[in-house]
């Protein structure tokens, strides 16, 4: 499954790596991944691949320090390109 995940959270220097940690140690791989700095806040999105569950994976992030609010915007079946044919 593929998901996306919008979070805002203080700013502070060790935020990003805390993120990641979570979600690494959550069974789940990046994507890609979008930050913004406006003031004293951080705006991440994250394009999540795993099969694990997501709603896990966003309390686990909810609860970090700091942390405002976390939203899964989709769940969607990952599909694989087919090889091509020679």
């Amino acid at each position: 499954m593929s998901h996306i995940l919008q979070c805002t959270l203080q700013a502070t220097p060790e935020a990003p790596e805390r993120i990641l940690q979570v979600v690494r140690i959550r069974g789940f791989e990046v994507n890609s991944m979008q930050l913004r700095r406006e003031g004293e806040r951080l705006f991440v999105e994250l394009r999540l691949g795993g099969e694990r569950s997501i709603e896990n994976l966003v309390r686990q992030l909810d609860k970090l320090i700091g942390m405002e609010s976390v939203r899964c915007l989709s769940g969607v079946p990952v599909t694989r390109a087919a090889p091509a044919s020679v």
